[in-house]
């Protein structure tokens, strides 16, 4: 037990530090307290991630905003109620950094991405955090604690092309050169999809993609889009999906015409609602295309947690950051110069 520890901090716009703070409380049979090892927030090197100004103060002593969406430690305290998931003290975990209640009509539909009463106790950047049973996710000894980490990441994308019904042999667009996009590239790779095409204007981590699996890779602001199809094999009739990982609803306009018949746009990132896409709804209809958004889902955490031994993702990790450093990964020009963060407690 300790009177205070050491967590990253949001006091409002742009503004964090690695602060102080009563460590967090167990309040229910349900909680689950982890001693963090590694934590890092992927969705930040997203252009369209908001910054969060919410304050939460359900399992801290006082009202704050504890960064952190994807962390993993080891358990030092489980409430009763958590015993029944077959978790104990010591047990390496990672969490989904989103509670549902289990009880509403989404949830009890299968539905639980529509949670009605959706919880989100953050609070992953800190040396301990407490979140619900049915947040936390043991791992295997053969996965270390900052692989670990990019469980939330992989879920998506598994979502992603599966929401895409992406086969062997399909072709593939994907939007961004980021850490989502690096982990994406390796899964497609993995379910046989073909002709893998990149499309970011920065150079250097377009290099990376290539050297994970990408197939082929395309600057947007110097490329023509029309050359695209014309360097794919002849086969290639456009992609059977796009992948939006970057927030560029510009590009994203752009490649629509690139989508075969009853092909997919798949977007598994949050745009603000102030962004809108002019799509001809008869060239929708004409070429069966369907769009579909993608929210993280936790029933994807355990096939995620058993793929992430066959992804080379250390190599993502460009910057080890300590505790006190960790506001770093929430400054513009980070994602300029890495690929990903992660803080190491």
């Amino acid at each position: 037990d300790t009177e205070v520890m050491k967590a990253l901090c949001h006091f409002g716009y742009h503004k964090y530090k690695t602060i102080d703070v009563p460590p967090p409380i167990m309040l229910d049979d349900e909680d689950i307290l982890v001693k963090v090892k590694c934590c890092t927030d992927s969705m930040f090197s997203l252009n369209l991630r908001p910054v969060s100004t919410n304050s939460f103060s359900s399992s801290f002593g006082t009202k704050m905003t504890v960064m952190g969406l994807e962390s993993s430690g080891v358990i030092e305290k489980i409430g009763k109620g958590a015993l029944s998931r077959n978790l104990k003290i010591g047990d390496r975990v990672t969490g989904f950094y989103r509670a549902n209640c289990g009880k509403c009509v989404e949830c009890i539909e299968g539905r639980p991405t529509m949670c009605t009463n959706m919880y989100h106790p953050f609070g992953g950047m800190a040396e301990y955090f407490v979140w619900k049973a049915s947040q936390i996710f043991p791992i295997p000894d053969t996965v270390d604690f900052d692989e670990a980490c990019f469980a939330v990441v992989v879920a998506r994308m598994l979502r992603a092309i599966e929401t895409g019904k992406i086969r062997a042999g399909d072709s593939v667009a994907v939007i961004g050169a980021n850490v989502t996009s690096m982990v994406l590239i390796q899964l497609l790779k993995i379910s046989g999809a073909s002709n893998i095409t990149v499309f970011s204007s920065d150079s250097v981590k377009s290099r990376y993609a290539k050297q994970l699996g990408a197939d082929y890779v395309f600057n947007p602001s110097t490329d023509r889009l029309s050359s695209v199809l014309l360097s794919l094999p002849e086969s290639s009739r456009g992609f059977r999906a796009i992948i939006d990982t970057e927030g560029d609803a510009s590009l994203l306009t752009r490649l629509m015409s690139l989508i075969t018949n009853e092909g997919t746009l798949v977007i598994p990132i949050g745009y603000p609602p102030d962004i809108s896409l002019p799509i001809s709804l008869g060239e929708l209809y004409m070429n069966e295309v369907s769009i579909r958004v993608v929210k993280d889902d936790p029933r994807y955490m355990s096939r995620a947690i058993s793929i992430l031994p066959m992804l080379r993702l250390k190599e993502l990790i460009t910057s080890k950051l300590t505790l006190n450093e960790a506001h770093l990964l929430f400054t513009n020009d980070f994602f300029k110069d890495n690929i990903h963060g992660m803080v190491y407690i």
